[in-house]
């Protein structure tokens, strides 16, 4: 069966730019992407909250927040883990705070040090997203 295409990528932002690819969904939504630990903020975090918020109206919090530590934890597999049943809670009732927080706890986790081989593979799957081939 297909993948559900999300209508919110389809009609666009009030940003002034539509998103249509995977690439960009990616970028918008990875946590990883607001500057944490050694990678470059590419979303600002007021963005990057609108986006998950409007993800969790349409997939529901648990969909929206195991997908975001999903990719927290390939960026920063060493990081101490995050109990995503708080999160999920705090969602039902206050999405954007829950995201806030699990934004915050994410880039604290990730102060802890990384190895520069995985930092390095990292950056080519940045690299490969926003100018795919």
């Amino acid at each position: 069966m297909p993948a559900k295409q999300s209508t919110l990528f389809t009609r666009g932002f009030d940003y002034g730019y539509a998103v249509h690819s995977r690439g960009h969904r990616a970028i918008l939504t990875n946590p990883v992407y607001t500057g944490m630990g050694p990678f470059p903020d590419l979303i600002d975090e007021e963005t990057w909250l609108d986006v998950n918020v409007a993800i969790i109206a349409e997939e529901g919090a648990p969909e929206a927040i195991w997908r975001v530590l999903a990719q927290f934890e390939e960026a920063f597999p060493d990081a101490p883990p995050l109990n995503a049943g708080a999160y999920v809670r705090q969602a039902d009732r206050a999405p954007r705070d829950a995201l806030r927080c699990l934004l915050r706890d994410m880039h604290r986790a990730a102060e802890a040090p990384c190895d520069q081989e995985r930092i390095d593979a990292f950056l080519r799957i940045i690299a490969l997203n926003i100018n795919p081939a």
